[in-house]
């Protein structure tokens, strides 16, 4: 949005807010929302839907029927377009959105475009990862993944105003972090619990066809989406798969604005120092990648050490558990970094931490499911590898005795690779706008 308003566009941002609990008409709540880009004071306007639809963030759904009620007053929508008269609307999620205000869109001839920065729509949980693995979009599964997903009543006390004024306090801060955690391990232990949860999904009639339901009830949204603005190949790749063909879309890898050029020369030598900024889920690949360099360390492999951006709860001995990170940690985080591992299971949209090395000329070992494997070109500016744990073991194995790839990597990387600031990517967004 910051790019867009420097463009001298005017931006209007629309939210899912509260759900009262009594009176379910759709009404919208105006505001100056006030936030710091690089330092400086950047004010939005800000347009707070009341009554929307139920945001499950990644929670998975489990009341399904609530996901898809009708507006009841979908004149609300018509009647707030025509007072703006937007030449565009944007939409980066459909969680909390009725297909009321798309289809006004297009009846007023409003152009709409969508990004994908997750699976929302295709998956209850987002993600598309199950048991380990990459999800076959078999709709049957979908009761076992929603079993622990939030109540109605828990979904309207995170979306209610007064959570949002508690929601920084170190109280609430905690007990997320916690809620998380189990969440995570929760996911675990799914296998053991699957058929347990399928009996009792039987009892309360919540089979396939009802989450089948769900996805087409998603599925029509993109009838009135004139272009998907898909942000890597993968997400592309797995959109196509359940979307129209007739759905026009081009992959625009973007960029944000805390990513500066800092791209040097670099040499490489003592231990490899891996860094892995990201959260410690088996999604991530964050197992796969303990198990791979575990046999390393206990073949006697051990001139390395691991930087883990988050905070695992086991810790092996090459680990320096740093917790999580900020834009404004990226320097210290990349100066006497030798390589970025990216080795994610699920197919991940895209994430800036690619990006973020590259900006510092420091090489990336990445999986295939990762959507900032765009920016590596085939693998000419990082290694890419099959997402198993012996590709990655052999992978960090390969560099840790042939240092002088990633000083190629680094050279090519510091020569060749074309940065794009947040600027030059939204002026390749804007022109889907037309």
């Amino acid at each position: 949005m910051w790019a867009q308003k420097e463009k001298g566009h005017q931006v209007i941002m629309m939210w899912p807010g509260k759900m009262n609990l009594t009176g379910h008409f759709v009404r919208f709540k105006r505001s100056k929302n006030t936030q710091k880009i690089n330092h400086e004071p950047v004010t939005f306007e800000s347009i707070e839907m009341i009554n929307p639809l139920p945001v499950p963030l990644d929670e998975g759904i489990l009341e399904v029927d609530k996901f898809m009620e009708p507006c009841e007053n979908p004149e609300a929508f018509t009647e707030l377009l025509r007072r703006l008269d937007p030449d565009v609307i944007h939409v980066h999620t459909f969680q909390g959105l009725y297909p009321e205000l798309l289809i006004a869109a297009k009846e007023l001839g409003i152009r709409t475009v969508f990004t994908t920065h997750d699976y929302f729509g295709i998956c209850p949980k987002i993600t598309l990862f199950r048991d380990g693995d990459v999800c076959n979009g078999d709709c049957g599964k979908c009761a076992g993944c929603n079993k622990d997903a939030l109540s109605m009543n828990q979904i309207k006390i995170l979306q209610s105003s007064q959570y949002r004024k508690l929601k920084d306090s170190a109280l609430m801060k905690k007990l997320r972090k916690n809620h998380r955690d189990d969440f995570y391990e929760e996911d675990a232990k799914l296998i053991e619990e699957e058929e347990d949860t399928e009996k009792r999904f039987e009892k309360e009639d919540l089979s396939d066809e009802i989450y089948e339901a769900l996805r087409d009830f998603y599925r029509q949204f993109f009838k009135f989406i004139d272009v998907v603005h898909f942000n890597s190949s993968v997400t592309r790749d797995v959109f196509r798969r359940y979307l129209p063909q007739e759905v026009k879309g081009k992959i625009i890898n973007i960029s944000n604005s805390a990513i500066q050029d800092k791209r040097k020369l670099r040499g490489y030598g003592g231990k490899l120092r891996i860094v892995y900024p990201a959260a410690a889920r088996e999604s991530k690949g964050f197992f796969m990648l303990k198990e791979a360099l575990d046999e390393l360390w206990a073949e006697g492999v051990r001139d390395f050490e691991l930087d883990v951006y988050s905070e695992p709860r086991n810790v092996s001995g090459y680990m320096k558990v740093m917790g999580a990170y900020s834009a404004g940690d990226l320097d210290i985080i990349y100066e006497h970094a030798d390589l970025l591992v990216a080795p994610s299971l699920w197919y991940e949209t895209y994430g800036f931490t690619v990006l973020e090395a590259l900006c510092y000329a420091v090489p990336s070992l990445v999986t295939t499911r990762v959507g900032a494997k765009d920016l590596l070109k085939e693998g000419h500016l990082g290694m890419v590898i099959q997402p198993t744990k012996e590709d990655l073991k052999q992978a960090v194995l390969y560099i840790i005795k042939n240092r002088d790839i990633l000083e190629v990597y680094n050279k090519r990387i510091y020569r060749e690779f074309n940065f794009r600031d947040v600027r030059n990517s939204f002026d390749e967004v804007e022109k889907l706008y037309r």
